[in-house]
């Protein structure tokens, strides 16, 4: 597994803090976009709900409550729901089958080649 180097997780971070969403690293920030085919993606609210960075511990073993699931939080099937469902910790939120669109120009190799960025979106915002 390809380690994330200091210099990618500062730029990552330094967009974060300026509601910048981060497609390659490689890119300054004025160089994305918080709009991808149209579609507004706000950084904050979409990836870490306005949580800080570490704060809660994620177990390596799926919660109970998720696994066999057959409908979301608003009990709808879950496949291809956009609302997804939440695990009795609200820590974990389990989604089937969301299709999600690449992002052309996102990927980025390492030196042996290896996929080390890739990015997706889905057509509609999430608010999780």
């Amino acid at each position: 597994m390809a380690l994330i180097s200091n210099d990618s997780k500062i730029t990552y971070l330094y967009k974060k803090q300026f509601d910048t969403v981060s497609t390659n690293s490689d890119f300054k920030i004025f160089q994305e976009s918080n709009y991808i085919f149209g579609n507004k993606v706000n950084s904050k609210s979409i990836i870490f709900n306005n949580k800080q960075l570490y704060r809660d511990t994620i177990t390596d073993t799926v919660p109970n409550e998720l696994i066999n699931i057959l409908y979301d939080d608003d009990n709808n099937n879950i496949e291809g729901s956009v609302i997804g469902k939440r695990c009795n910790n609200n820590i974990i939120k389990k989604f089937v089958k969301l299709e999600l669109i690449f992002l052309e120009g996102s990927i980025k190799y390492d030196n042996n080649n290896n996929i080390k960025e890739i990015s997706f979106y889905h057509k509609r915002e999430l608010f999780i």
